[in-house]
């Protein structure tokens, strides 16, 4: 995922796969080329995950920020030119954090060991059927189970301008596995997914050894 403070954010999943010769040496040089990239931009990462462990898919998940759209533009073309997508597979949606004045939002991670989940949702008519405090109350009910798990919101991006799939996407950070089972449970018996439709996976922090 990649956020953009001045208009927009990114959703980003990667894979490298094993027949594209980056050899076992390589990746250290690569992911700093890929940072160094970021930050010529004046670009930031919010979170990298791992989330190999919870899927068979994707390698890398993650969130960058970016300062406005042009910049995206910017990093886009250095990555080309440094062979960036020779190396890896992927898809990146860009959104806007949403609401703005969101405080819940840490944009950073605050607990040792963290768990994450990375999710992206969209309104199945359902949701179009309530009325707006029945809205208001269902996404009140949301934050109280997230909170009840002792979970956080990393981020959550507005992102139905980028892309016709989904209308948001976030990040929540749980203090274990057993916490983001517990806050599942809890969704589903309080009728969360019967207004939301999405996917999601879970990861813990990603890092070069």
């Amino acid at each position: 995922m990649r956020r953009c403070e001045d208009g927009g954010s990114d959703l980003q999943a990667l894979d490298v796969p094993a027949d594209r010769g980056l050899v076992p040496d390589v990746p250290g040089g690569y992911i700093a080329r890929s940072q160094e990239a970021l930050q010529r931009v004046g670009g930031k990462t919010i979170v990298t995950l791992n989330p190999l462990w919870s899927n068979e898919r994707w390698a890398l998940a993650g969130v960058e920020e970016f300062p406005d759209i042009d910049a995206v533009y910017k990093h886009a073309e250095i990555l080309f030119f440094q062979d960036h997508y020779r190396f890896t597979e992927g898809f990146s949606i860009l959104g806007v954090r949403w609401p703005r004045d969101d405080t819940s939002q840490t944009l950073r991670s605050t607990m040792e060991n963290s768990v994450f989940k990375v999710w992206m949702m969209r309104l199945p008519e359902a949701w179009y059927t309530l009325s707006q405090e029945e809205r208001n109350a269902n996404s009140a009910r949301a934050a109280q189970i997230l909170e009840q798990v002792e979970g956080k919101q990393i981020i959550v991006c507005a992102c139905g301008w980028s892309n016709e799939q989904w209308v948001l996407f976030g990040v929540e950070e749980f203090p274990s596995v057993e916490a983001a089972q517990r806050h599942a449970d809890l969704l589903f018996a309080n009728d969360h997914f019967r207004y939301s439709d999405g996917v999601s996976m879970l990861g813990t922090s990603w890092r070069i050894e």
